[in-house]
């Protein structure tokens, strides 16, 4: 019970939630506007170093063009789809291209495969033709997507359901394929934040749901007392005193106050009838109330932190880029270089860790990855300029030692192939013309041994040099880190030399063997998930500032403009006084009040009785008319009697199949019918989390890069099994109890 009441103390009602995520929009466009390089340093800033002109866009998505060419022949008609020279092109060709020029995960194209496989799959439920070639290509599509995208989630899913579309009992290979899914979701930073962003709306929305159930229920249960009562007061009749009731349970809307005023004031006339169950439930209730604000703080962080550098960096970094993405970087690294800004100071008056005392060149971020493109598009020397630039913001980056090290290899390799006669080399001149790259792969492995691609490419280093006996002990470093990747390129070695490609390996370049160039398939470092968020959030932080609204203001804007929706007269920073106010005065009413002249339900027929009713019976749990035939000493007709014991029994009837019934439909609500609200309470909430779920059917936060896929049956399954185990959890305790 502990875990269950942090939570309703963190997160409360949400109930227009998609007017709510609507709201922020306006201040997001509005932030936009201001794009500035960098916040000024209170440190002057040295002179920036000359650098290398940034060369054309074109030239940095000329590759992607390329492989947008090359999917475009893969997805041709049988007919169409050999490649150039002859060679069939493959999924592996379009995998090999897209390694060879660092790009990690083809997330469109993965998403297509991933299209291809529900499809398929929608065919097979239709009926007609070859099912088990259909549930094969369907398979076949999904793993597809796996290799060109293995950070997409969707994509392991997408084998998962495969897997049991072709076979329903192979759930040990489609929950493993789940994990993998799963495994993303939580480790890379931009996915575990829509994950979280998701999971505190369904959150929010479900809580809000199980408060209404509550209070609904608790009104049902409760409000015949509560008539009984004000009709001694008012003395206007049963009819009369429900719409004076109804009116002081609706006059806070009128005021203005919403949902909230209309929640403390039902609790407050209700507060009296209840157990000490029910005044429990009440209380996560009103707790429930500040943990709204809490909740629409957090959604309102995660919404400041969706900013579009962030789309840039991961599209540019690891996806298919299109020459505007580029063109925004390269604008923002030429403006930062030209304006010399300098650091941003931490509350220390010193940098963050890694960094250099000046950032007059630039972030670190958006240079590197626009690095990466000039490399991948045989740019080098403006590629290692920037890298160079990158290393002065933060020298123990080891993903920039690993690509200027692959940058002094091909310069080393290309040198001596071109300039030197074959005859006249040997492997010393080999050893020094290489002699950079080595050190930049010792350097990154001294900093982050863990780093597969500065073993491995040392590895092919050793190799070329003569060092044929150090060289293996390297590869084997690489493959304990991973060993797919190392497989991978080992394999892209090996590749049979046909026409299309020796052109892939070549890339375009001139003068040279096959063999040499095959010596020269090394592995680039593209830049961490984690760093580009990092520096998101440093933007979104900069740009706040420079703005003259600190992110903590912002947060603020987006939480009252989301709690508005809820009540627009309660300011949402008096939310926690006055939850707390509201709970005080509860538990106060809970240690004064007495019972004596308070209506309850008769033990035995169930009717409202108090002692104004009939003084005599002053605390007694009976009415007085079950006083009158079951316990008074006097003379009582046979037939009355008999009346009053029938009377009785269809009550007990009654209420006990109501409650059945309540109980089977929604799980909880005959728990909080029979008195046991706190259970009934926590499988209300567990109903509708996993209800919302599906009937939203999907996320209403969306990755960066999302995939317009289906519900993943895997997901339906694992909903309805937690479904199922809640709900016979649910019935099984109720009818025990």
């Amino acid at each position: 019970m502990r875990a269950t009441f942090r939570l309703i103390l963190f997160v409360f009602a949400l109930v227009f939630a998609h007017d709510a995520l609507a709201q922020p929009r306006p201040v997001s466009s509005k932030r936009e506007q201001v794009r500035p390089a960098a916040l000024p340093s209170p440190v002057l800033a040295p002179k920036p170093p000359s650098v290398v002109p940034l060369e054309s866009v074109e030239s940095i998505v000329e590759p992607y063009r390329e492989l947008e060419s090359l999917w475009r022949t893969f997805r041709a008609p049988p007919s169409a789809g050999a490649a150039k020279g002859g060679a069939p092109l493959t999924l592996d060709s379009i995998k090999n291209f897209a390694v060879r020029h660092s790009i990690r995960n083809l997330f469109p194209y993965a998403a297509v495969l991933i299209r291809d496989a529900e499809r398929m799959r929608a065919d097979d439920a239709g009926g007609g033709g070859d099912t088990k070639a259909r549930n094969e290509a369907s398979l076949k599509a999904a793993r597809g997507a796996v290799e060109l995208a293995p950070d997409l989630p969707e994509a392991h899913l997408a084998v998962a359901d495969a897997i049991l579309a072709d076979n329903m009992w192979a759930w040990a290979s489609a929950i493993e394929s789940a994990v993998r899914a799963v495994k993303i979701l939580v480790t890379d930073p931009e996915r575990k934040k829509t994950l979280f962003g998701n999971l505190l709306i369904f959150g929010l929305l479900a809580l809000a749901a199980t408060v209404l159930s509550f209070l609904l229920l608790q009104i049902v249960k409760h409000i015949r007392f509560v008539v009984h009562d004000l009709n001694h007061v008012l003395a206007l009749g049963s009819i009369a005193t429900v719409f004076v009731l109804l009116f002081l349970l609706f006059l806070p809307i009128l005021f203005g106050v919403g949902a909230v005023g209309v929640l403390f004031v039902a609790l407050l006339i209700l507060w009296p009838y209840q157990g000490n169950s029910e005044r429990i439930g009440s209380l996560f209730s009103v707790a429930g109330v500040f943990g709204l604000v809490l909740g629409l703080e957090a959604l309102a962080s995660l919404l400041v932190l969706n900013d579009p550098i962030l789309t840039d960096l991961q599209t540019l970094n690891a996806g298919l880029p299109s020459a505007e993405t580029v063109r925004r970087i390269k604008a923002r690294v030429e403006r930062a270089a030209g304006e010399g800004s300098g650091e941003v100071m931490g509350a220390n008056g010193a940098g963050g860790p890694g960094t250099s005392s000046s950032r007059s060149q630039g972030e670190f971020e958006p240079i590197f990855v626009l690095a990466l493109r000039y490399k991948v598009a045989h740019r080098f020397d403006a590629a290692e300029a920037l890298f160079k630039r990158a290393e002065t913001i933060d020298s123990n980056d080891g993903a920039v030692q690993v690509n200027l090290g692959n940058i002094a290899f091909e310069r080393g390799l290309r040198t001596i192939e071109r300039e030197v006669d074959p005859a006249k080399r040997s492997p010393q001149m080999i050893k020094e013309a290489l002699a950079e790259a080595r050190g930049r792969y010792e350097k990154a492995i001294q900093w982050n041994p863990r780093i597969a691609s500065a073993h491995y490419n040392l590895s092919r280093l050793r190799y070329a040099a003569g060092e044929l006996e150090a060289a293996p002990a390297a590869e084997t470093s690489a493959r304990e880190i991973d060993s797919a990747l190392v497989d991978l390129f080992v394999r892209l070695e090996a590749l049979d030399g046909s026409a299309f490609e020796e052109r892939l390996l070549a890339g375009g370049a001139s003068g040279a063997s096959s063999g040499a160039l095959r010596r020269r398939l090394l592995m680039d470092e593209v830049l961490s998930p984690e760093r580009v968020y990092r520096f998101a959030y440093r933007e979104t932080v900069a740009r706040s500032v420079l703005d003259g609204t600190t992110p903590r203001r912002v947060v603020d804007l987006l939480r009252r403009q989301m709690w508005g929706q809820v009540s627009e007269v309660i300011p949402a920073d008096l939310v926690g006084p006055i939850a707390g106010g509201v709970g005080l005065l509860l538990l106060l009413l809970a240690v004064f009040i007495r019972r004596g002249n308070i209506a309850h339900a008769c033990g035995k027929c169930g009717h409202a009785s108090c002692n104004r009713c009939h003084i005599t019976l002053r605390r007694r749990e009976i009415c007085a008319q079950c006083f009158a035939m079951f316990e008074s000493s006097g003379p009582i007709d046979p037939r009355l009697r008999i009346q009053k014991e029938l009377e009785i029994r269809r009550y007990q009837r009654r209420r006990i199949n109501v409650e059945r019934v309540l109980a089977a439909i929604f799980m909880g609500s005959g728990h909080v019918l029979r008195g046991q609200a706190i259970r009934g309470f926590v499988f209300l909430l567990f109903f509708w989390f996993i209800l919302f779920q599906v009937l939203i059917w999907g996320d209403i936060l969306k990755p960066i890069q999302p995939v317009e896929a289906a519900m993943s049956v895997v997901r339906i399954v694992l909903l309805g099994v937690v479904f199922v185990l809640a709900y016979v959890t649910s019935v099984v305790d109720f009818w025990r109890r």
